[in-house]
C-alpha cells in the first residue's frame, strides 16, 4: 500500500521550505490516497458490554433514573463496527439491547428500549451478571470490556454466608478467568454504600478502572470516562472553540456539554455556513438537557468553530483512515515501574513509516497529575534536530516514563500536528504507591503487648511469586534496623515490631522488587506504617489499607529516602556477593546512554541485524545443549540406581536435621540488631546517588531511544 502511495505521490509532489532548506512533500496526495484505498475498519474487533444495576436501592441513589441519559449518550458514542450490549441485572439478567454489531439501527433500537431501565429488583446478583457477559465475547476480539455500574453489594440471598461465598467466587474464580481471557472490567460505584473493595479489586485484577460517583448527577461524565477506557476513538484537538478537519476525515462527532439553561450549540463551517438543530444541513443532532451530540458526515475541510459554553469534557471524535495509536500505557501502574510508550500514525493497522510524511510531524506529549491543584508536565518530541529531519525507520515513536509516575490518577495526551491535519489521543491511568496492603495486628502468642504488620500482595497488580521483600523499622531514637519478614503459607508477609525502646511510635518500611502481572519489573519503597505502643490495643489495630487511598502525602519523603538508601545498599550487597567479580565489571561497562527529550526516537537497524544472526547462533547452541544434556542424563541415571540406598539414608538424615532445627527455632525469639554502618557495597558512590535520585519526581520522560535514524 505504501509503495503505491509513494509511486503516485511523486506525480503530485510540491515544495515546502523547512529549516532553511527545500524538501519534497507528498502529504496532501498521500492522505487522499489513504482515504480512498483503505476501508473503515478502525473499530472492528472491539467489544463492550454494559451491566446496569436495577436493584431496589437505586430508588434512593438514582431517584431521577439518570442512568437512562447516561446510557443514551453511551449508545450514541459507541463507534459503528464494534460490538456492544446493554444488560440490566438484579436477581436475574435482562437484555435491554442484545450483544451484537453496532450500526444505526442498533443505536436507534437501544434508545427506544431504555425505558426498560428500572429500580424494582429485589437482589443484586453481580456474579451471575459477570458470568453471563463473559460468555458473550468473541474469543478473537481485539479488546473485550465490561462496564459494571452498581450501588450495592453482592446480595443473592437472605443468608449472609451465601452472599459471602458468591463474593469469594467472583474474586477467586471469575477474576482470574477474566485476566486470562484479556477481559477488562471497568467498575463504577454509585454511592459509598457499594462494595467498593470488591469493585476496586475487580478493576485492578483485570487491568480495568474504578470510579466512585457520589451522586447520580455525576453519572453521565463518569460513565463516559469508563466508556473512553473501553473503546478509545480518534480525536482532533479542540483548541479553544476551534478544531481542524482535514480531507481524510469522513465523519466527525462533537460532544458539547452545556450549562443548565444555556441554548443549544451551533457549528460554523470553514465557509461560514451555520449548522444548528434548526438548520442541520448534512448534520444530525441529539439534544439533551446537559449536552448536544452533533454528527457531520463528509465534512468540509478547514477550521470549524463551535459556538457553545466550553467544558473540559467536550471533545470532537472522528472517523478516519489516518489514525493516531497510543500503546503501552496500562490502566494501572506501579510507582517504580518503567512504562514503555509507543505512538504512531497508522493507515489501517500498520504504522506509516514514509519519511516524507513523518518528517512533517510535530509531536507534543502532556502528562497531568489529577490532583488539587493539578500538576501539568509537557514535553516536545521534535522531528527536527540540528537542521536535519529525523524520522523513525519503522514509524513508531517510543518513550519511557518512570520518575513522574507518582501515586494517584494521571492523564496522558499525545498531540500530532502534521501541518495539514491534527490528531490527538488521551488516556487516563492510575499509579499505585503500594503493592502490598498493610495492617497492624496484635501478636497473641506473647505474654506482653506486641504488634506485627501484616502485608498482603494486591491481587491482580503484582505477580506474588516474583516478589522480594526487605523490611526495616525506624525506632523512636532514629535508628534504622533491617529486619527479615516471615512469608506465610498463604503468601502474606509478617513483620514483627518489638518495642525495643519502650512505649513509643515505631515506623515500618518495606522495599519491594518484583514483576507486575504483565511481567514488567518494578521496585519501590513503601511506608511508613505506624505501630503505636502508646495507644490502646484496640485503637492500634488497623484494617487493610484502602487500595485507592491517596498515599501521596503519607510519610516524610526525606525519611523514605533515608530508609530506602539503607535497604537498597543492603539488597545490592547481598546480590553482588553472589555474582562473580568479572560479571559485575561487565555489567557496569554495558551502561546504555540516556538520550535527551528533544531527540526523536528511532528503531534500531543494529538490533535487527543482530537478531537475524543471533537466530542461527541460538539454534547451534540449542543443538549442542540437547546432545550434552542427553549424555549427562544417561550417566546420571546409572549413578542414581547404583547409589539409591545410600541417597535414601542421607535424605532421611537431612530431614531429621531440618526438623530438629525447626524445633530449636521455635524456642528462640529472633532479635534484630541496629545497623550502625550499612554493609559496604561493591557499587561506586555514583550508583548510590542514582538510587536516591530515582525517588524524586524529575524529568517528564526518562529517555527517548535515539538509534538508527533516516534523514
Amino acid at each position: 500500500m505504501q509503495l503505491i502511495i509513494l509511486w503516485l505521490s511523486k506525480l503530485f509532489s510540491y515544495s515546502l521550505t523547512v529549516d532553511g532548506g527545500r524538501h519534497q512533500r507528498n502529504l496532501p496526495v498521500m492522505i487522499a490516497l489513504i482515504a480512498c484505498l483503505l476501508s473503515n475498519v478502525a473499530f472492528a474487533g472491539h467489544e463492550v458490554i454494559m451491566l446496569i444495576d436495577t436493584s431496589g436501592s437505586m430508588q434512593k441513589n438514582d431517584p431521577l433514573n439518570l442512568r437512562k441519559p447516561a446510557l443514551r449518550l453511551a449508545a450514541q458514542m459507541i463507534p459503528t463496527g464494534s460490538k456492544a450490549g446493554i444488560w440490566l441485572f438484579d436477581a436475574e439478567n435482562q437484555q435491554v439491547m442484545a450483544f451484537g454489531e453496532v450500526d444505526a439501527d442498533w443505536k436507534a433500537k437501544t434508545v427506544r428500549n431504555l425505558d426498560q431501565v428500572h429500580s424494582k429488583g429485589q437482589l443484586t446478583n453481580i456474579e451471575d451478571a459477570i458470568t453471563e457477559s463473559m460468555r458473550a465475547f468473541s474469543a478473537d476480539a481485539q479488546s473485550k470490556s465490561i462496564i459494571l455500574l452498581t450501588d450495592g453489594q453482592v446480595d443473592i440471598s437472605k443468608i449472609p454466608g451465601l452472599n459471602q461465598a458468591s463474593r469469594q467466587r467472583i474474586l477467586q474464580d471469575l477474576l482470574p478467568k477474566m485476566s486470562q481471557s484479556n477481559i477488562q472490567i471497568h467498575t463504577i460505584a454509585l454511592s459509598e454504600n457499594a462494595d467498593q473493595d470488591l469493585l476496586q479489586r475487580l478493576a485492578i485484577g483485570s487491568n480495568g478502572t474504578y470510579a466512585l460517583t457520589q451522586s447520580a448527577e455525576e453519572l453521565t461524565n463518569t460513565f463516559l470516562q469508563a466508556f473512553d477506557q473501553s473503546i478509545a476513538a480518534d480525536q482532533v484537538p479542540l483548541e479553544g472553540n476551534r478544531f481542524e478537519v482535514d480531507s481524510n476525515i469522513q465523519e466527525f462527532t462533537a460532544l458539547v456539554f452545556r450549562k443548565t439553561g444555556s441554548p443549544t450549540s451551533r457549528l460554523v463551517s470553514p465557509s461560514q455556513k451555520i449548522l444548528s438543530k434548526a438548520q442541520p444541513e448534512q448534520s444530525t443532532w441529539y439534544t439533551d438537557s446537559k449536552y448536544d451530540l452533533i454528527t457531520v458526515k463528509a465534512p468540509e475541510s478547514g477550521t470549524w468553530t463551535l459556538e457553545a459554553d466550553l467544558d473540559p469534557d467536550n471533545r470532537v471524535t472522528i472517523v478516519s483512515d489516518l489514525e493516531l495509536t497510543l500503546k503501552g500505557l496500562p490502566n494501572n501502574i506501579i510507582a517504580g515501574q518503567t512504562v514503555n510508550l509507543e505512538f504512531y500514525l497508522a493507515d489501517g493497522q500498520d504504522p506509516i513509516s514514509t519519511p516524507s510524511l513523518l518528517s512533517l510531524l510535530e509531536i507534543s506529549f502532556q502528562q497531568t497529575v489529577l490532583a488539587d491543584p493539578p500538576k501539568v508536565m509537557t514535553a516536545t518530541v521534535s522531528s527536527h534536530n540540528r537542521n536535519q529531519v529525523r524520522t523513525p525507520i519503522d514509524g513508531i515513536f517510543r518513550a519511557k516514563l518512570s520518575k513522574t509516575l507518582v501515586n494517584g490518577e494521571h492523564e496522558f495526551k499525545v498531540l500530532v500536528d502534521g501541518k495539514t491535519f491534527k490528531r490527538s489521543e488521551t488516556k487516563k491511568t492510575r499509579v499505585f504507591a503500594q503493592v502490598l496492603e498493610s495492617s497492624v495486628a496484635l501478636n497473641a502468642q506473647t505474654d506482653s503487648t506486641s504488634y506485627f504488620v501484616n502485608y498482603v500482595p494486591i491481587q491482580g497488580l503484582v505477580d506474588p511469586n516474583s516478589l522480594e521483600v526487605k523490611g526495616s523499622i525506624k525506632t523512636p531514637s532514629g535508628d534504622i534496623k533491617i529486619v527479615m519478614l516471615e512469608k506465610t503459607n498463604f503468601g502474606t508477609y509478617i513483620m514483627q515490631v518489638p518495642a525495643t525502646e519502650g512505649d513509643a511510635v515505631y515506623k515500618a518500611f518495606i522495599a519491594v522488587e518484583g514483576k507486575t502481572t504483565a511481567g514488567d519489573a518494578f521496585h519501590l519503597t513503601q511506608g511508613p506504617v505506624n505501630v503505636d505502643y502508646t495507644a490502646t490495643v484496640n485503637a492500634n489495630i488497623q484494617q487493610p489499607s484502602d487500595l485507592f487511598a491517596d498515599m501521596s502525602n503519607i510519610g516524610n519523603q526525606e525519611e523514605q529516602k533515608q530508609v530506602q538508601d539503607i535497604i537498597v545498599k543492603t539488597m545490592q550487597h547481598e546480590k553482588l556477593a553472589q555474582i562473580p567479580d568479572e560479571m559485575v565489571v561487565a555489567t557496569k561497562k554495558e551502561t546504555i546512554p540516556q538520550v535527551k527529550i528533544n531527540d526523536v526516537n528511532t528503531a534500531s537497524n543494529q538490533a535487527s541485524s543482530f537478531s537475524r544472526y543471533s537466530i542461527f547462533v541460538l539454534i547451534g547452541v540449542a543443538l549442542v545443549n540437547v546432545v550434552l544434556l542427553g549424555t549427562i542424563a544417561f550417566f546420571t541415571k546409572r549413578w542414581l540406581v547404583k547409589n539409591k540406598a545410600k541417597a535414601d539414608n542421607e535424605d532421611q538424615a537431612l530431614i531429621d536435621d531440618i526438623n530438629k532445627a525447626k524445633a530449636l527455632a521455635h524456642t528462640k525469639a529472633v532479635e534484630t540488631k541496629p545497623v550502625e554502618n550499612p554493609p559496604p557495597s561493591d557499587e561506586p558512590e555514583h550508583d548510590d546517588q542514582l538510587a536516591l535520585e530515582a525517588a524524586k519526581i524529575s524529568d517528564m520522560l526518562d529517555s527517548i531511544d535515539d538509534t538508527d535514524e533516516t534523514g
